[in-house]
């Protein structure tokens, strides 16, 4: 927190952000990680996990959710976005994909 808080005033903006960024990625994991461990992104086709994140405009690292590749991106933000409001409660600006839906867009705003 503290080296994010000062690379921000280095940059010239507040210390605590206004805005985030959220956004996922599926992984292939190997044959080694537990079944229980792991899912399938069928829009992707892939077999694995998720990783899931949010950042400040500057990219910095605000919160990660590691999940099967099967959550759907919109549950796996909505945990995201309530981690991130606790940690964060400046941020008043969310951007993410299509693949979060209203859903998503309707937990902020009661955040």
């Amino acid at each position: 927190g503290l080296l994010r808080r000062l690379l921000r005033e280095k940059e010239g903006r507040d210390a605590e952000p206004s805005a985030c960024v959220i956004d996922a990625q599926s992984v292939k994991t190997s044959t080694s990680v537990p079944a229980a461990g792991q899912g399938i992104d069928a829009g992707k086709k892939i077999v694995g996990r998720k990783r899931n994140i949010v950042t400040d405009t500057l990219g910095l690292l605000l919160a990660v959710l590691v999940t099967a590749a099967s959550v759907q991106d919109s549950a796996a933000g909505a945990r995201l976005l309530d981690q991130v409001a606790a940690d964060h409660p400046g941020i008043r600006k969310v951007w993410v994909d299509g693949g979060y839906r209203q859903h998503l867009v309707e937990h902020a705003a009661t955040l």
